[in-house]
């Protein structure tokens, strides 16, 4: 397995946005991981305190398990996992945003004016830096939102989940 540490921001953070904080095992398990986090300060919303040194096992694209380092899970895996470094950064759950507007990606005055396709680009753009911000869900407002969200969930685009509204 490679170690390379996590590249992004000193501050804050790797975002965890993979389904949520789910600690167990189940068919996900059974696969054995496909990525290791470790060196994790993890905050997992329930504890004010940090669970410092520890491990995220993803399997299936869910976190199954948040462990001690060096503990050993009883699943058996299949090959060796991804591996992450988070250089002791802290990481928490992704956020969830209930009021954005990712399809006005430029000044409102200039949205009648623009070619549809550029405005598409541009919030495909803002849709990614939302997700890097750590909100991995949001709810669009009264905004044509379905081509972006249609986008995201084929992974044509990076972006969080969204819950379009629809017109105004």
């Amino acid at each position: 397995s490679v170690r390379r540490p996590f590249r992004g921001t000193r501050r804050l953070v790797l975002v965890c946005g993979l389904v949520g904080f789910v600690a167990g095992s189940g068919p996900a398990a059974a696969a054995g991981p496909d990525l290791l986090i470790t060196r994790a300060r993890v905050f997992d919303g329930r504890s004010a305190q940090l669970r410092e040194n520890a491990e995220i096992v993803v399997a299936a694209g869910k976190i199954v398990e948040i462990r001690t380092a060096g503990a050993t899970s009883g699943s058996p895996g299949a090959g060796a996992p991804r591996v992450i470094d988070a250089g002791n950064r802290i990481v928490i759950p992704g956020l969830i945003d209930a009021h954005v507007h990712p399809t006005i990606a430029v000044p409102i005055a200039q949205l009648r004016d623009n070619d549809p396709n550029y405005v598409a680009a541009r919030s495909a753009m803002e849709a990614r830096r939302i997700l890097m911000r750590g909100f991995t869900t949001i709810r669009d407002m009264a905004g044509p939102a379905f081509g972006l969200k249609q986008a995201i969930d084929e992974g044509v685009v990076e972006g969080p989940r969204i819950f379009p509204s629809g017109a105004m």
